[in-house]
């Protein structure tokens, strides 16, 4: 009787050491998915902070404001050689297309994300068609 009252006691024992590994098996698991909700909103927020200065560009620009946009690309590719922001349409090289940009003239500014990322990878610059665009055209007629 005595040696089944002690394996009582020791299966009862056991029991409740597998218990509390359990609940403290969940705690961690609990504690590790509220750390990746907080990091994956910290991301969120650090990719949001690299894509504003860019954003703002987007849509139709001045050329004035098409050549501040560049100072931006080449300040940041200067600064963050892991986060390269390439320019495409009026050229590749964001120093050469400054000199190509006339501030008066308008221009179409397309920006691009990495799927992956969700980091601004790429800005497409195009002259714009409409108005303020320096050019003219006339009927073409001619006198006999």
């Amino acid at each position: 009787m005595e040696n089944a009252t002690k394996a009582l006691i020791i299966a009862g024992a056991i029991l409740v050491s597998i218990l509390i590994i359990s609940i403290g098996i969940v705690i961690v698991n609990a504690g590790k998915e509220v750390e990746g909700v907080a990091q994956g909103e910290m991301e969120a927020q650090a990719i949001q902070a690299f894509n504003a200065p860019f954003m703002n560009y987007a849509g139709e620009q001045r050329g004035s404001s098409v050549n501040t946009l560049l100072q931006k690309i080449i300040a940041n590719n200067a600064s963050n050689p892991d986060k390269q922001v390439t320019i495409s349409g009026l050229g590749t090289d964001p120093n050469t297309v400054i000199a190509l940009i006339k501030s008066t003239t308008r221009y179409t500014v397309n920006i691009k994300t990495d799927p992956k990322t969700g980091l601004v990878n790429n800005i497409e610059i195009a002259q714009s068609s409409g108005a303020g665009t320096g050019t003219s055209s006339g009927t073409g007629t001619t006198n006999p």
